[in-house]
This record gives structure tokens, sequence and C-alpha cells, in this order.
């Protein structure tokens, strides 16, 4: 397996040097340069596999966030350089940048229509190309590419970086449905795969193992796709949260945070963000999972679906959909106690209700 980081400012396509202006508050304007080289960096990278390897069965191009954007391309290159090789690309959740919100930016600063151009198939692209574009021209250029998309349905990058290109409050979810449609209109063996939630990347996270969708799990499609296997479609159906496989540690940590916060001593109202003190007396909705979590598994509460789904009920109730809603209805003048303990005792009765037997192997089946 080959990483290349993201350190370039241009989704791994760019081949320009821009002077940018930032005005400072005292009014001054300070020009800075950055190198938008991402197509520097996989040129040297591909140009490596091409003279270390003349025969390969299968090449799998995976890519995350600003990565993402990169694969459809890069995977192109790699399958039309090894015609008799069957190539996959799988996008990790960028999908909803497509060519509508692509008008929104100017790609041109990073020279990425130009370095598209200089490639087989690719002369003819559009400046203001979308990533519905990116796969289809992909796919259309190379018979024996398959392209596929794995994305968090309400995405808060994605969100983000949507609503800076001039959409006003988007919606993630729907966007990804419309781009992927006019792939599969174009490319029908396209295939996708929408996580509930509002988290950012999976292809390196614990939760690659942890995640599934109506018991479909995300690894086992993933390796059916590196094996060339077929793979469906998947959907989630609530997708305001992820679902996640448990194990007997998600089920001991939520019992231990309703054992430490049952006593209304134990609860503290006031959560600073930052580092959770040690030692305490009491105890924020947050540090008390992270607490416990520390205890039972010797891991970070990052670590755990159980953090999550705590976050996600804590979201539910706050309507902010990030890492830090936990913080916000922690703090929330009008959070009770008794609310506290009701939305831990929700998770404890679903990590109960869908927990894996001790004899299942989450991570094989």
């Amino acid at each position: 397996m080959i990483g290349i980081p993201v350190c370039t400012g241009d989704v791994h396509l760019g081949d320009r040097d821009t002077t940018y202006i930032l005005e400072t508050e005292d009014g001054k304007h300070d020009e800075f340069k950055i190198r938008h080289r991402g197509m520097t960096n996989v040129k040297a990278v591909l140009e490596w596999v091409y003279s270390n390897f003349d025969d390969i069965e299968r090449i799998f191009v995976g890519g995350s966030s600003a990565g993402s954007l990169a694969v459809p391309f890069y995977a192109n290159l790699l399958a039309q350089h090894y015609p008799d090789t069957r190539v996959a690309g799988l996008g990790d959740d960028a999908g909803s940048y497509g060519s509508e919100i692509a008008a929104g930016g100017d790609a041109g600063r990073w020279g990425i229509p130009d370095v598209l151009r200089k490639h087989t198939g690719w002369e003819d692209i559009p400046g203001g190309l979308g990533v519905e574009g990116l796969y289809i021209r992909a796919a259309q250029t190379a018979p024996n590419l398959r392209l596929f998309q794995v994305d968090h349905a309400y995405d808060n990058a994605q969100y983000f970086y949507v609503e800076r290109t001039g959409t006003s409050d988007p919606d993630v979810h729907t966007l990804l449905r419309r781009y992927r449609g006019l792939i599969q209109n174009e490319v029908p063996e396209f295939r996708s795969y929408t996580i509930g939630g509002f988290r950012h990347t999976v292809l390196q996270q614990e939760y690659f193992y942890r995640y599934h969708v109506g018991g479909n799990k995300l690894h086992r499609w993933v390796a059916a796709i590196v094996k060339d296997e077929d793979v469906s479609d998947i959907e989630c159906d609530d997708c305001s949260r992820a679902e996640f496989v448990y194990d007997e540690y998600d089920l001991a940590i939520i019992d231990g945070v309703i054992e430490l916060l049952l006593g209304k001593r134990t609860w503290n109202p006031e959560d600073r963000g930052g580092q959770c003190p040690q030692d305490a007396d009491s105890f924020s909705l947050r540090c008390a999972v992270w607490e416990v979590a520390r205890y039972v598994s010797g891991k970070s509460p990052g670590m755990h679906a159980v953090t999550w789904d705590i976050v996600y009920e804590t979201a539910s109730h706050t309507g902010e959909r990030s890492s830090r809603s936990i913080i916000t209805f922690n703090n929330d003048p009008d959070t009770t106690h008794e609310q506290v303990i009701a939305l831990l005792n929700v998770v404890r009765e679903r990590i109960r209700a869908e927990l894996v037997s001790e004899n299942s192997d989450y991570f094989g089946n």
C-alpha cells in the first residue's frame, strides 16, 4: 500500500504556483505563495510504480476527503497504463462536490484543468468540472476501471465547503443522490455506500470495521470491491446517525458512564472543553465517557462507537451536527441531570438490543 498525504491545497491535482493577497486587520496587504503541486507528488509515485511493476492482477485506488476527488483521475491513469489489469477506485466523502458546486470555486488557480487536459481521454475536459464529470470521464476512457463512492449522509466537512462556494444551508444527502444519479446514468456499474451521520472520512478510521447499514457491513462491501466481486448500492435508512457493530466493551463503557453519573453530584454541568481533568470529583458528560472508556479499554473515547452514539443523541437535542454537540448539550442551562441519564439509557438500550454475541467475530462476519 502506498499513501500520499495532502499538503499542497489542490486535491492532489494541481501544478501551479499561485500568489495570494491577504488583507490584515490593520489594513495592510500581505502576499504569500502556495505551491499547488499535488500532481508533481503523485506523478513521482506513479513513475515509481510503473518502473517497478510490469504485471499486476488488481489495483485498488482509495482516497479520503481531498484525496477522494483525485481518485477517478489517477485510477484512470493506472487503468490506461495497465490495460489488462482490473482497477477499482473508491472515493471517500467528497461525493457532493458536483459541477454546480465547482462553479463556485476556481480550480484554474491550481492549474487543474491544464493538468487533466494533458492526458489521453481528458483533452477536452471543461474547466469547472465537478465530481460527477470526473467519475464519468474516468470510467468512459478506461474499460477496465470500476468506480465507487462512500459518504456520510450529512458529512459536516462537505457541508462546510459546499456552503463556502455560495450554497446556503446545503443538504449534503440530497447533493450526494443527485450527483450519484448523474454518474450512474452514464456509468451503470457505478456503486455507492451511504453511512448515516455527519462524520467525515472512514477509510483510515477504526470505524471502518464498525459501520454497517441494515446489516450490510462496510468493510465487507469494500473487501468485495478489492476482490473484483459485484456489490450493490447501500443506502442508509435512518440517515441521522450511523449504525455500528457493538461489542462487550461498548456495553461496559455505557454501563460505567451511567453508574458514574447516576448521582447528581457527580455530574458537572460545565464542560470547558479541552483535556478532561484527572482525579476529578464530578464529570461532564464528555469527560465521564473519556474516564470510563480509558478505564475499560485503555483507549481514548474517540475509538469507541458508544462515544459517537452519545454525540448523535446530543446532536438531536441541540441541532448541532458536530462532535461539540455533547458539550453544548451538557452546558445548556435547561439540561437536567435526569435528561442526561435518560439520554444515556437510550444509548444503552440500543447497544443491548444490537450487541453481537460473545462468540461472533465482528471483524470477520
